[in-house]
């Protein structure tokens, strides 16, 4: 709801409306991250099922949909072929100038990477996880056999700024917190509830209340409690 009030303006001065994409990079998520494909088939699942709920109270013009970069490509092998290329192009390039990892860079990745015990123990895996992440990035680039790159010909929204065409809409109002490392929660404002983020940091620190939630048509373990704060 928070996307949809925001592009309700462009609707109403635009009468060809808006078509919102969600591209979703899980084709590289189980690897990269060490996030088990059957939880992010459940979470796909979800969203889905979350998009047809909503669609009834989204304002005219404005239309969801979700695209997999999974299907840019013929298969697995086709993927894991084209990403292993562009890792030894980038290896090739970093060995010749190297660029040590930023704290941004590497707080990014302890949040995101579920670290496996033999991968803990190697102390050049941030940079490892670093290299498939940017070859994965060069690799998606060149990819066009369904849709064009999402940082080429379209404007892309996303919670911070990070290409020249994009605009950083936060995840909330309140939040630019990435909401896939965060918890989602409504914090009290005079009368009113207003939603927010909560990173793994804030989440230490920060006292809440569970409350239920009852929204009829709308079913999940993620839907039935929320924090407040």
């Amino acid at each position: 709801m928070y996307i949809a009030k925001w592009l309700k303006p462009i609707c109403a001065l635009y009468s060809p409306g808006v078509r919102f994409t969600f591209w979703v990079d899980e084709v590289v998520i189980s690897r990269m991250n060490n996030i088990p494909q059957t939880d992010l088939d459940t979470y796909q699942e979800s969203f889905a099922q979350l998009l047809t709920f909503i669609e009834p109270w989204l304002p005219t013009g404005i239309n969801f949909e979700v695209f997999l970069e999974r299907s840019q490509y013929e298969n697995e092998e086709a993927f894991n072929t084209g990403l292993a290329l562009e890792m030894e192009n980038l290896q090739r390039q970093r060995s010749v100038d190297p660029q040590p990892l930023s704290e941004t860079a590497i707080r990014s990745i302890e949040m995101n990477v579920r670290v496996t015990p033999e991968q803990a123990r190697d102390p050049l895996w941030k940079e490892k996880v670093d290299l498939m992440h940017n070859a994965y990035y060069c690799l998606q680039e060149k990819q066009n056999r369904l849709r064009p790159a999402y940082t080429s010909q379209n404007i892309t929204a996303f919670t911070v700024f990070f290409e020249p065409n994009v605009i950083p809409i936060g995840s909330t109002k309140t939040s630019i917190a990435k909401f896939w490392v965060g918890v989602g929660a409504l914090q009290r404002r005079n009368n009113s509830l207003i939603e927010t983020i909560l990173t793994p940091s804030q989440l230490e620190k920060t006292e809440f209340n569970w409350e239920n939630v009852n929204i009829p048509k709308l079913e999940g373990k993620n839907f039935s409690k929320i924090r407040v704060i």
